[in-house]
């Protein structure tokens, strides 16, 4: 909002989106940061939930531009290193340790079919971008043309389709779920080649 008033020349207002922004920041690095990682979410009994590994929220901290410098030291190596953010050789996973979620932290049962309590935590296009954005951020081409590579060749084993999300499994695989040839990850893959085109064609 700032940088679009900005562009049509109201500074005032861009000055308030600005100050609103700065806002949000300061609170999310108060109560996310966990000393070498972010908490994944708040929980409102619970308070902070961190232990589920390593999460996209640590990318978006990165790409979205709210971690400090010195976070970033701190995460940046961490986040490199974690090779369960593309188990079964898919990025990205929504957390690096998907079956330690605990039971006061699923929902309350519900009278309608639905696929299980931690559905969401599976290798989503989604989460895929967060990470783009911070491998962008960090300049790290190497790691985002691999990324790439990985998600085209998932879909051509597929015949050019993609499944929704990938989940985990136990042998280094992952299982495809949701519908084939959901729109999610081709968006993406468009996006981040032709977004970033120099970085491709070196």
């Amino acid at each position: 909002m700032a940088d679009l008033y900005t562009a049509v020349e109201e500074p005032s207002l861009a000055a308030f989106w600005r100050a609103e922004a700065d806002g949000v920041r300061e609170a999310f690095i108060k109560y996310f940061w966990r000393g070498e990682k972010f908490a994944e979410y708040i929980h409102p009994t619970g308070g902070p939930v961190d232990w589920h590994g390593m999460s996209d929220v640590d990318f978006a901290a990165i790409g979205f531009g709210l971690a400090t410098p010195e976070q970033i030291s701190i995460l940046w190596p961490k986040l490199q290193q974690e090779t369960a953010f593309w188990w079964g050789d898919m990025p990205t996973q929504a957390v690096t340790r998907p079956y330690t979620y605990r039971d006061w932290e699923l929902g309350a049962p519900v009278n309608f079919f639905y696929n299980g309590p931690i559905y969401d935590m599976a290798a989503i296009g989604r989460v895929w971008y967060v990470e783009t954005q911070a491998v962008r951020a960090m300049k790290d081409w190497d790691r985002l043309r691999q990324s790439a590579r990985l998600v085209a060749q998932a879909g051509l084993k597929e015949g050019g389709y993609w499944y929704e999300r990938y989940h985990m499994l136990q042998d280094r695989r992952v299982s495809a779920a949701g519908p084939k040839g959901y729109c999610e990850y081709p968006a993406i893959l468009v996006r981040t080649v032709l977004g970033n085109w120099e970085v491709f064609t070196q």
